[in-house]
């Protein structure tokens, strides 16, 4: 499974492709560091 991430204008690419794995390990340490702030 593939997710298409969307990136601010000006990002060398409009979409970002991810693999799942690579996806959730971004969610997890954004929620991570947000517990932490």
């Amino acid at each position: 499974m593939i997710f298409a991430i969307r990136v601010p204008d000006g990002f060398p690419e409009s979409q970002l492709l991810m693999h799942s794995e690579d996806f959730f390990f971004l969610v997890n340490s954004t929620l991570l560091s947000w517990r932490i702030l």
